[in-house]
């Protein structure tokens, strides 16, 4: 072996870049961060061949005196830490690191004045190779110029993706960033064409970032939450469950005003939603974060985007809690989306084929298609109220202060029929409501169980007890969980370094392989911290419990249960979607059914 020796700067610049920079949307992630720092309100990012070719990106923060250039180019040059201490980190950058990693993999040339200086400097570097520092025309602020990326590192260079990819990784960075800074305004241009400009508001700065980026139908099909708690907040807007992506890409989380992907947080998020969402489903949230900054570690990962939290656990109760609150706040609200996803839809099918007269003259034609009706008068009044059909105690009884005559309109409505003897039609102040009665009572009567059965409960002793043989690790952290698992009906005792016994359970987990269970819960223990699989395993029970004993379609209802089916709606939180996810209705407003008929 080769005697050890000190590497040259320029290789470790190479190393550090290669730990930093990973592609063009590194560079403006690294150079963003700077000039965000710099305390600049307007940042322009100009690209050509999704970054691989140029990057040029220009700010009006305030600058870099003279003395300042070559040294920014230096190895953990920063200005950014007041001690030596990285325990109270309130900038986006701080090791210095991002401006010599870049340069030493490109052609780099930057401009900058200081509004002390009579005019702006420039200096470029290229690989190993710095120039001196020159006048250069330019206003306060920095611009800087990034060439041929991975020019000298043709391992990386050939790794790359094709510009549309790398612009697409290139606007999710930027739009991560905008959301945290609503003040400052963004300017990206591709290949000369400018692709995205998100300028700031004086009246609601986050608001108007927000639907600059996730739109209007996110704004709208979202709910505001805000809780304190000692020295952490959080804040932000979450989807209702109706309104979801299928994958996790529209979940922004921010750690003091820093984006990042932890793990914790998108973990904490999944669960909070655990229960409204299938599996392969997940919502759109814009959640901030704010805590002391000695209280999180956000220099766990040389690109900044992951952290470490000193005590995890009760932040993750804190988030889930807080997300389930927001959603049950909102009570039975679906997404609007839905009516126009259904426009589409049925514009989409129709075809405008002239009935033929044959089909008006057959009899029973109101039999023939299974639609009930009123023949009272059509004054959509509540004329009285009967139980629900019931197979489940717990959502039998619409609630008792509902009145003969409702004095204001109610968000339902009131029944008009039934179709297909599947479908319930009412109709509100404004909209026409369609409502699937089996995945609306299969949501009452979930809700239901969820309050009375899951807590409510004697554990069922196991004829045969489980023993599961684990680590001492994961012995003690189910020690830990005892008391937890054991009001949710699941309770365990250590025998010894080795072994946790299973000695009774929720009855409704009998039938389930108990030892898988303990195996993934061991496994979310050593992980979070926390076993989501039991919750989940028993709302998936009650679920399917829920499901076989609510409404079946194809029953026919009177209109009084219809009505009294739409009143538990409204008192029942999440009433929206049904237990795997689906809407339970539709609401179709005037515009709606206007454009059905095309008359917009």
């Amino acid at each position: 072996m080769a005697p050890l020796r000190k590497l040259p700067d320029h290789i470790i610049n190479r190393i550090a870049a290669g730990e930093v920079i990973e592609r063009p949307a590194s560079v403006i992630k690294e150079l963003v961060d700077n000039a965000l720092d710099a305390g600049a309100t307007h940042i322009t990012v100009h690209l050509e061949d999704g970054g691989k070719a140029s990057i040029h990106i220009t700010d009006n923060g305030v600058g870099m005196r003279r003395n300042d250039l070559p040294l920014c180019l230096e190895r953990h040059a920063t200005s950014k830490l007041t001690d030596e201490h990285l325990v109270h980190i309130v900038t986006l950058g701080f090791r210095g690191e991002a401006l010599p990693s870049i340069a030493s993999v490109s052609d780099l040339r930057l401009v900058s004045k200081h509004a002390d200086e009579p005019h702006a400097w420039q200096i470029s570097m290229s690989g190993a190779t710095k120039s001196g520092v020159t006048p250069a025309s330019g206003s306060q602020g920095t611009t800087i110029t990034v060439n041929n990326l991975f020019f000298n590192v043709p391992a990386r260079l050939k790794f790359l993706k094709a510009a549309p990819s790398e612009m697409r990784k290139i606007t999710e960075t930027l739009e991560h960033l905008a959301l945290t800074r609503p003040d400052v305004m963004f300017e990206i241009t591709h290949n000369n064409r400018r692709t995205h400009h998100w300028t700031v508001s004086s009246e609601d700065p986050l608001k108007h970032r927000i639907t600059q980026i996730l739109g209007h139908d996110f704004w709208d099909n979202s709910v505001a939450f805000v809780r304190e708690q000692g020295t952490t907040r959080l804040d932000g807007r979450c989807s209702l469950p109706t309104y979801n992506r299928a994958t996790q890409a529209e979940t922004y989380v921010f750690v003091n005003n820093r984006p990042v992907r932890d793990r914790l947080l998108q973990t904490a998020v999944r669960v909070a939603y655990q229960d409204f969402l299938p599996r392969d489903r997940h919502p759109v949230v814009f959640l901030s974060l704010t805590c002391d900054p000695y209280d999180v570690d956000v220099n766990a990962h040389p690109a900044k985007t992951e952290v470490r939290f000193r005590d995890a656990a009760p932040l993750r109760h804190q988030i889930i809690s807080t997300l389930r609150a927001a959603l049950q706040q909102d009570g039975h609200r679906a997404s609007t989306t839905l009516a126009h996803q259904m426009v589409q839809r049925v514009n989409a099918m129709q075809t405008y084929d002239a009935p033929t007269p044959s089909a008006f003259s057959q009899p029973h034609l109101g039999e023939r298609a299974t639609l009930s009706y009123s023949t009272g008068p059509r004054t959509f009044g509540y004329q009285s109220v009967s139980p629900a059909p019931q197979r489940y105690a717990g959502a039998s009884t619409p609630p008792d202060d509902v009145p003969t005559h409702a004095p204001e309109p109610l968000p339902m409505g009131y029944a008009l029929g039934q179709i297909l003897d599947t479908y319930i039609l009412a109709q509100s102040e404004d909209s026409l409501i369609v409502v699937d009665q089996h995945a609306a009572h299969e949501r009452l009567v979930y809700e239901a169980m969820k309050s009375t059965t899951l807590t409510q409960v004697v554990p069922q002793p196991l004829l045969v007890p489980v023993m599961f043989k684990t680590d001492a690790d994961t012995v003690a952290l189910f020690e830990t969980y005892r008391d937890f698992l054991a009001e949710k009906a699941f309770l365990i005792r250590g025998v010894s370094e080795d072994t946790v016994i299973l000695e009774a359970v929720h009855p409704y987990l009998i039938a389930c392989d108990l030892t898988k269970m303990m195996r993934d819960m061991a496994e979310e223990l050593r992980d979070s911290g926390h076993p989501s699989t039991l919750t989940a395993t028993l709302h998936e029970v009650c679920g399917n419990i829920a499901c076989r004993s609510s409404i079946r379609a194809g029953r026919r209802l009177k209109l009084e249960e219809m009505n009294a089916l739409l009143r538990q709606m409204e008192a029942t939180p999440h009433a929206g979607q049904c237990n795997h996810g689906r809407p339970t209705y539709i609401r179709l407003r005037g515009g709606d059914l206007a454009r059905l008929f095309g008359r917009t």
